[in-house]
């Protein structure tokens, strides 16, 4: 079962660093940064979020 949630287009940049993970600010204490290289891409196609969103 898939969550669909319908956001603003001005919401658009900040879920895509929330989901990318481009802060270096988390709130969450346990997350280890020194592990992100283990992250796998599965959309490798060089776009980021935004970049996919404006081009749609």
């Amino acid at each position: 079962m898939a969550h669909v949630k319908t956001n603003t287009h001005g919401a658009v940049p900040g879920l895509a660093v929330h989901f990318e993970r481009k802060n270096d600010h988390h709130t969450n204490k346990e997350i280890d940064v020194s592990k992100t290289y283990l992250n796998q891409e599965l959309m490798a196609d060089g776009y980021d979020m935004l970049s996919r969103f404006n081009a749609r």
